[in-house]
């Protein structure tokens, strides 16, 4: 199993609409491919794990390099792991800009992510320990669907 991380900004006129629509054709695109992953959204930026055949994951990471719906595209983390994180979803997606008290752990976590990419690439377990994270909060609230 390969992993990407990567983090990038969205470009402006891009609204959560179309990222919607960005999404659901992706999710059609990943499960063919065989592609898993996470992709969160906040205050214009993204951040995505995305996990699968090395070529294949390295391969759609060249294309959202070439996307003119993103910017400054800086790849976080790259590797070879054991296991697959979100092994039942093609894509999860959570929008991490509404105004609830739930949503404040997340946000939490993706600003660790956005900000201090070191823990993203230090090896092991605290990389596996964040994304787990982030898999165990958005399964309580029920985000996680297949």
């Amino acid at each position: 199993m390969y992993s990407i991380t990567y983090r990038s900004v969205c470009d402006p006129s891009f609204d959560e609409k179309d990222i919607l629509k960005m999404l659901l054709k992706s999710q059609k695109k990943n499960k063919r491919l065989g592609i898993t992953g996470c992709l969160l959204y906040h205050n214009n930026k993204f951040v995505q794990l995305i996990e699968g055949n090395e070529i294949t994951v390295k391969t759609l990471y060249a294309t959202i390099l070439e996307d003119p719906r993103h910017s400054n595209v800086q790849l976080l983390h790259s590797a070879f792991s054991p296991l697959r994180l979100f092994r039942d979803w093609s894509m999860v997606f959570n929008n991490l800009n509404t105004k609830t008290d739930q949503v404040e752990d997340k946000r939490l976590l993706f600003d660790t992510i956005y900000h201090e990419s070191d823990i993203v690439s230090s090896p092991g377990n605290s990389k596996i320990t964040l994304w787990t994270n982030v898999y165990d909060i958005l399964y309580a609230e029920g985000s996680l669907t297949a």
